[in-house]
C-alpha cells in the first residue's frame, strides 16, 4: 500500500521522539499466514453455519519517505493515546494474529 499523507506525525523506530511533517509518502507491506480450524452445522435443509478460529503470524514493514518539513517533538503524557494507530510506527515488525468468525452458506448439489 502506498499513500501520500499530510499534516500528521509518525514514530521512527530508531528515535525517541516523534516526527511531525507537512507532507510525506507512506508505504506499508504486510504478509501473513493463519492456520484455521472449525466446524459446520446444518441449521435448515441446505443452510449451513460455519464456525472457525485461527492463529498465525504476519510481517509488517512501514516506511515514510519524501518527508516535507520534518519537526521532531516529544509527546506529553496527557496527549498520548492509549492505543496508538499502527501506521504511525515506522519499521519492520513480526505480529501475532487471531482470527475467528461465523459464515452462513448454502449447499448446492446432493447432500
Amino acid at each position: 500500500m502506498h499513500d501520500e499523507l499530510s499534516n500528521n506525525d509518525f514514530s521512527p523506530k530508531a528515535g525517541p521522539t516523534d516526527i511531525a511533517y507537512d507532507q510525506a509518502s507512506f508505504k506499508k507491506i504486510k504478509i501473513g499466514a493463519i492456520a484455521k480450524v472449525g466446524f459446520k452445522v446444518i441449521i435448515w435443509k441446505r443452510v449451513v453455519l460455519d464456525f472457525y478460529e485461527g492463529i498465525g503470524l504476519a510481517y509488517r514493514k512501514i516506511s515514510y519517505t519524501n518527508i516535507v518539513n520534518p519537526i521532531p517533538f516529544e509527546l506529553q503524557g496527557t496527549n498520548e493515546q492509549w492505543w496508538p494507530e499502527s501506521y504511525k510506527n515506522e519499521g519492520a515488525y513480526l505480529l501475532f494474529q487471531l482470527s475467528f468468525g461465523v459464515r452462513v452458506g448454502y449447499i448446492i448439489g446432493k447432500i
